[in-house]
Formats: structure tokens, C-alpha cells, sequence
């Protein structure tokens, strides 16, 4: 179940440059141009900003919020072409985004001012629909069609890969790894979060494979995921929930899978 570097790879596209709009006023005072409804899908904390990742129908913005006088500067898809189409993106610990396109098949690498460094076009079976940064050089995708899970460097070389068929994984909506060492992945189609060795050996899992549900150690279609520095208390994000109780649910462990 494990490949290391020898899958068939392309090299970075061309780069080209975007602009970008800066501003003083408050994060919470929308700009003119953003239209409403336009919610963060992602919200992330960076050395000295808060990095927010805007997406709708029909527009996908980033902002940079500073962390010490609420000035922003932000970049969308007008200004940018490389986030038409984002799905989802992440940031390493340098700043460096990773901008992911599941409907053009692509992963744009952005310098921590939003310049585009490289494009990395998808090559690999499956179509990308989720990505984490491990460090400064590699990233985790996950796949739907099939389900699997992929780590490449910044060449978009692929070091190490998990296959392990749509019965065990079928699409991996969001993965991250754990201070532990393991790939944690959310499978929106199965209902049930997965923790995978890099030798490839599912070793906990929540939830019961094809059968929705909202009540403790239940999911139904779990689309976030983040894992605490222990490497064992994964939050997750899911569609149903119990009444009165939060979207996001904090596990307190993973337990063991089944020989």
C-alpha cells in the first residue's frame, strides 16, 4: 500500500502575478467589492496574522489580518486567476499557501504575500479535495474517486501514498497528521475518521463505515478536521449534530480498529 517516489509526476507551470488590495479597516467591516454571502471556510493563525480563506459560489478571497492593529490585506480571484475555482487551501510554517483546485485539477504555491511561486498540475488518479501542510517541503492531498492519500513535496514529487480501496477509504474530505506520526483522515463518504501509520496500517478509527449518525462517536459527511499536539484528539467538523450541541466536536481519543 505504500509507494515512495517513483509515481509519474509534472513539472511547475509558469508563474504569473497577482495583485492585491490593502486595507486599515476593521476585519469584521466588510470591503465594497466582497459580495455577502461570502463565509470563511478557513481560519488559520499565522506568526503575525490571522489568514482567513473567504469562498462562495462565485468568489474565493484571502485575507491577512494583522495581528497587532487589524489592518488587512486582501487577494481574490479577480485579481488573482490561480484562486478561481480554490476549494480549499492551508499554509506552511514559512506562510507559504497552498491553494487547491479539485475542479481544475491543480495546486498553486504561494509566497506568505500571496505571489505565485509555482503550479503543480494533479496527475494522480482521483480528484484532490483536500490538503495540509506537514512542513516548509511537503504536503498531505486527499482524493475522492478513488479515496487515498498522497504526500509530495514542493516539486510535486510524491514521497509516500496510501491506496487501500473504497471500502476502507472513499473519500478523504480532510486529513492532517498527528504529533503522533499518523495521517488523520475525514471520510465524508463513509462517515468515520481514520488514523493510518505511514507503513500504511489503520491503527484507530471512529464512527461506523456507511451509516450516518449524530449521537457520541457518530459523523455524517465530516468535512474539517484538526488534530491537538498529542496526536490523539482530533476536532471534526460534520453536517448533522444533536440538538444544543456544537458542529465542531472534540473526540477525546480514536478507538483502536479492529485486527
Amino acid at each position: 500500500m505504500q509507494q515512495l517516489a517513483d509515481s509519474p509526476w509534472t513539472p511547475p507551470l509558469p508563474a504569473t502575478p497577482c495583485a492585491f488590495s490593502t486595507s486599515s479597516a476593521s476585519p469584521t467591516i466588510l470591503p465594497p467589492w466582497r459580495p455577502l454571502p461570502c463565509v470563511p471556510a478557513l481560519v488559520k493563525p499565522l506568526p503575525s496574522s490571522l489568514l482567513v480563506f473567504r469562498r462562495d459560489q462565485d468568489r474565493r478571497v484571502i485575507e491577512w489580518i494583522s495581528l497587532t492593529d487589524d489592518s488587512s490585506t486582501t487577494l481574490d480571484d479577480a485579481r488573482c486567476e490561480h484562486l478561481r475555482g480554490a476549494l480549499t487551501i492551508d499554509a506552511d510554517p514559512e506562510g507559504r499557501l497552498y491553494v487547491l483546485s479539485e475542479r481544475l485539477r491543480r495546486l498553486t504555491l504561494l509566497d506568505a504575500r500571496g505571489a505565485v511561486q509555482s503550479v503543480l498540475p494533479w496527475t494522480m488518479p482521483g480528484d484532490p479535495i483536500s490538503v495540509h501542510c506537514l512542513d516548509a517541503g511537503s504536503f498531505l492531498i486527499g482524493t475522492w474517486k478513488p479515496g487515498a492519500l498522497y504526500v509530495l513535496d514542493r516539486e510535486g514529487r510524491v514521497l509516500w501514498s496510501w491506496t487501500p480501496g473504497r471500502t476502507i477509504l472513499a473519500e478523504a474530505r480532510a486529513a492532517a497528521m498527528g504529533a503522533d506520526g499518523a495521517y488523520y483522515v475525514a471520510d465524508a463518504s463513509l462517515h468515520r475518521i481514520l488514523a493510518v501509520t505511514p507503513s500504511g496500517r489503520v491503527v484507530r478509527q471512529v464512527g461506523i463505515a456507511g451509516s450516518p449518525g449524530s449521537g457520541p462517536g457518530r459523523f455524517a459527511n465530516p468535512s474539517m478536521l484538526e488534530v491537538d499536539e498529542d496526536g490523539r484528539r482530533p476536532r471534526v467538523r460534520h453536517a448533522k449534530r444533536p440538538r444544543g450541541e456544537a458542529r465542531g466536536r472534540r473526540l477525546g481519543g480514536l478507538g483502536m480498529a479492529g485486527a
